[in-house]
């Protein structure tokens, strides 16, 4: 059997995996074998003249390209961060990187401000398509699943936080990545990056004394989850102070916007997935902050500047009769498939890629070499074995460990149970995608399995 091949590295699993899914279920009904998974994998480095899909075209990602383009495959940007970010100076001098604009094959853009921006760094437009975000196809596919009795005050209440800048999973050598990575590059940089924390933690306080307020009243059931990229352990300690509030990182985003009656945040992406489905949404943050991170994601929420404001909107107020945030006219210029039953990214996507031309090749059978890791068989004996633990306080080594469980908390193991969950979920929203029961799906190791149709 030979297919078309479709590779897709991902970085962070909560964030991407879901709609990358959902792109797959559609490729492998157009005759492509699809490689999805944790980016680092090995055979993503080995795969030919097939469809390179990245999560960014940032500086950092040059080198991914260049191999890639060494390889013969077909080289796509879509920048998963392309919507919010601190400024837009930052965003072009760090995620938009003029070489790959200028030499990849195509470069997939959320809307017209976002191509406005990255025209800055270069006019190429002959390999650049407007798309909006697959993100959006399933929230567009999901709103007709929203509907509830606004008639009521709400009681069940997501807060949805976005503080990994100070509450980091792994502090040490913090400002030093930010360095290799040529974000804080001047004085001044750093000047302002010291500002941007203390908003930050301005930001968190507010967010805090809301929880306070809000548990003491019986009538709400709180429910914090935190960024991927935040220590989870701290909200967990936190919300061991209080009765009606739990910490949940793991149930389907979509799933618990669906389960609650609002969403609670600043600057979040999720809170702009909620609106889009139909749940209300609600920011806080404090006034006259310095530097403070990127509001954008405000104009998609009924907006306050105090804890006790808002506390006092939702014990008075009916979720009928929320003040709507009007967004849409500006969403659409943004997101380029806001709220449209006609326009499918995704499909958009599938499109694209279908107008090059790749061969087709075999079914991918790698060997055992690919399914062991010996990076991520290193980091398990050293986390059981008291004694490597002693020996590797040596710094090379704490720097490995350091690593790795970055690597990990961004991207578990695959559960085979969980990937039948969620195919049958995209099942169920889009009559489209390939049943599972149509699917061969392979374990190429424990983050990385191929997906085609029989």
């Amino acid at each position: 059997m030979q297919k078309k091949l479709i590779t897709i590295p991902i970085e962070i699993y909560k964030r991407e995996f879901y709609f990358q899914l959902y792109l797959a279920l559609l490729a492998a009904n157009e005759d492509y074998q699809i490689l999805l998974g944790q980016q680092n994998e090995k055979l993503f480095k080995s795969t030919k003249n097939g469809i390179y899909f990245h999560k960014d075209h940032a500086n950092w990602s040059v080198d991914w390209y260049k191999k890639a383009i060494k390889r013969k495959m077909k080289t796509v940007a879509f920048d998963i961060e392309g919507l919010i970010y601190y400024t837009a100076d930052t965003y072009i001098n760090n995620r938009v990187s003029k070489w790959i604009l200028e030499n990849i094959d195509l470069v997939l853009l959320w809307g017209y401000s976002q191509k406005k921006l990255i025209s800055r760094v270069s006019n190429n437009n002959s390999n650049q398509i407007i798309i909006g975000s697959p993100k959006f196809d399933i929230c567009n596919l999901l709103s007709d699943n929203a509907v509830t009795n606004t008639n009521r005050k709400a009681n069940r209440i997501l807060i949805n936080t976005r503080f990994a800048s100070t509450n980091i999973k792994n502090s040490e050598n913090y400002f030093e990545n930010l360095k290799k990575l040529g974000v804080l590059k001047t004085q001044k940089d750093i000047v302002e990056h010291k500002y941007f924390i203390k908003s930050e933690n301005k930001i968190y306080k507010e967010f805090e004394n809301l929880v306070k307020l809000l548990d003491n009243n019986s009538n709400f059931k709180i429910t914090i989850r935190p960024h991927p990229a935040e220590d989870h352990s701290f909200y967990t300690k936190l919300s061991s102070k209080f009765n009606n509030v739990v910490v949940d990182a793991k149930t389907d985003l979509y799933q618990q916007i669906l389960n609650h009656d609002c969403v609670i945040h600043d600057g979040c992406t999720t809170a702009i997935e909620a609106n889009c489905i139909g749940r209300p949404v609600f920011g806080l943050r404090p006034e006259n902050l310095k530097n403070a991170y990127n509001n954008f994601a405000n104009n998609f929420s009924l907006n306050f500047s105090c804890h006790n404001d808002l506390f006092d909107y939702l014990i008075k107020t009916k979720i009928c009769d929320y003040t709507d945030s009007n967004c849409d006219n500006m969403a659409k210029s943004y997101i380029h498939n806001w709220r449209s039953s006609t326009i499918n990214s995704t499909n958009s996507i599938l499109e694209s890629f279908n107008k090059f031309d790749i061969k087709y090749q075999n079914i991918l059978n790698p060997s055992l070499l690919y399914k062991f890791n010996y990076k991520h068989f290193l980091f398990k004996l050293i986390s059981k074995i008291s004694y490597f633990k002693v020996i590797f306080k040596i710094k090379r080594f704490k720097t490995f460990i350091i690593g790795r469980e970055k690597i990990e908390s961004k991207f578990p193991n695959l559960d085979s149970i969980e990937l039948k969950n969620l195919i049958k979920n995209l099942n169920t929203l889009d009559k489209n995608t390939v049943k599972y029961d149509d699917l061969v799906i392979k374990t190429v190791s424990k983050k990385l399995i191929l997906i085609y149709k029989k």
